[in-house]
C-alpha cells in the first residue's frame, strides 16, 4: 500500500557477484534494500530459510516512476543457483530473474 511518505518505481535489483538478475521491484523512498531482497526471496521465490544478504544498494538517486539497479552481494555461487532454479515460481507475475554477467563477457556473446 502506498503511504503519503512513499512512492513506488519500477526499478530493476542486479544480483553481482555469483548471483542472478531480479528485475521490476516495486521500490519506496527511504527503504531498507535488505528487507526487500529478503522479503522476495522469502515470499515470492518462497526460500526459507532465506539465505543472508551481506550487502545490498541502488544506484542512481531516486526518481519517481525511474527504473534503478540495485546491486546485492551474494555469499556464494549455490545461493545465485538457488535462486535462479526458484525462478520458475515467478511466472505471472512481474518479477524476473536471468544470471548477470560482468560487461566484457555480455559484449564478448553478442
Amino acid at each position: 500500500m502506498i503511504g503519503e511518505k512513499s512512492c513506488w518505481s519500477i526499478n530493476q535489483m542486479v544480483l553481482k557477484l555469483d548471483a542472478a538478475e531480479i528485475s521490476v521491484i516495486p521500490e519506496e523512498i527511504d527503504e531498507n534494500c535488505l528487507n526487500t531482497i529478503s522479503n522476495i526471496l522469502r515470499e515470492k521465490l518462497e526460500i526459507n530459510p532465506c539465505p543472508s544478504v551481506p550487502q545490498s544498494h541502488r544506484l542512481r538517486q531516486w526518481r519517481h516512476g525511474a527504473l534503478r539497479l540495485d546491486i546485492v552481494y551474494c555469499l556464494g555461487f549455490r545461493d545465485a543457483e538457488h535462486y535462479l532454479s526458484n525462478a520458475r515460481k515467478l511466472r505471472g507475475t512481474h518479477v524476473h530473474i536471468n544470471r548477470d554477467y560482468p560487461r566484457d563477457i555480455v559484449d564478448a556473446r553478442k
